[in-house]
């Protein structure tokens, strides 16, 4: 109802954005499904009801440790993340100020999340 519904396609490399202090980016919100391949074609299709949806070339772990892009390691896998939601940007800093309530998950009921995956 209004909002742009379409197939996109990019490399994975271009989901990092060029932040100053490396993070992880590029997360997709309400994907119903995903494919990330190599040259080939061959890769893996990830399915699931309006999941959030990213694929990295650096770990999480190896962008925490990297004050600057150029501490980054080279490239040799990619890192992917399906998730049911994301806890939003920190508070009104850069020195730890905490996410607005609004944009954090309420983890006072049951959450579920179900998608599916398969070689392709």
């Amino acid at each position: 109802e209004g909002g742009k519904l379409g197939i996109y396609q990019q490399k994975v490399a271009d989901q990092m954005a060029a932040y100053l202090v490396p993070q992880e980016s590029g997360n997709k919100v309400q994907v119903r499904y995903a494919a990330v391949t190599n040259n080939l074609g061959r890769g893996l299709l990830f399915e699931g009801d309006c999941m959030n949806f990213s694929a990295l070339p650096y770990s999480p772990h190896q962008l925490e440790l990297a004050g600057h892009a150029y501490e980054l390691p080279p490239v040799h896998h990619t890192y992917v993340k399906a998730s049911m939601k994301q806890l939003g940007v920190g508070g009104d800093d850069s020195w730890g100020a905490k996410v607005h309530p609004e944009y954090q998950l309420d983890i006072s009921e049951k959450m579920e999340f179900t998608f599916s995956f398969r070689g392709i």
